[in-house]
């Protein structure tokens, strides 16, 4: 399945992130979701279908080239927003590679203190990554990779 097609049957809807794992030495991102559902209907809508949901799920894109985090300073900790492919090009190895965007809700602590303590600020964390395919992976059965 294409990665856009493939994203598009993921149900992100009023999910959090909750961690980002980069593992550069093998080329790998790992979003952990507390639960991701998928869509599975001809509308394309989720219809609150949970017969296959994935409690503390992995969203893993491989062969990652890039990544980025915008703004700078703020971490990736709330509600997932989108992760959509914004474009792709052939690698130098010929194989193809996706331009991953993620919309996530985050945070980070002001460098002021107010006599309230540390005060936090919000932001629309974008996460992209440049990268060669996205799977699922549920926590129950480590190493399987979801791909359809």
């Amino acid at each position: 399945m294409e990665p856009k097609q493939f994203l598009d049957s993921i149900y992100l809807g009023d999910r959090g992130c909750k961690c980002v794992l980069i593992e550069g030495y093998i080329e790998r991102l790992i979003m952990v979701v507390d639960l991701i559902s998928r869509i599975l209907s001809e509308s394309g809508e989720w219809d609150f279908y949970q017969d296959e949901n994935i409690a503390d799920g992995r969203i893993v894109f491989s062969r990652v080239k890039s990544v980025e985090f915008s703004p700078p300073g703020f971490i990736p900790n709330g509600f997932i927003d989108d992760i959509e492919v914004e474009g792709s090009e052939l690698g130098p190895d010929g194989k193809p590679l996706y331009l991953f965007v993620a919309s996530i809700s985050g945070t980070r602590n002001a460098s002021t203190v107010t006599t309230a303590g540390n005060t936090t600020e919000r932001a629309e964390v974008i996460l992209r990554i440049k990268a060669g395919g996205v799977h699922l992976e549920d926590p129950r059965f480590p190493g399987k990779e979801i791909r359809d």
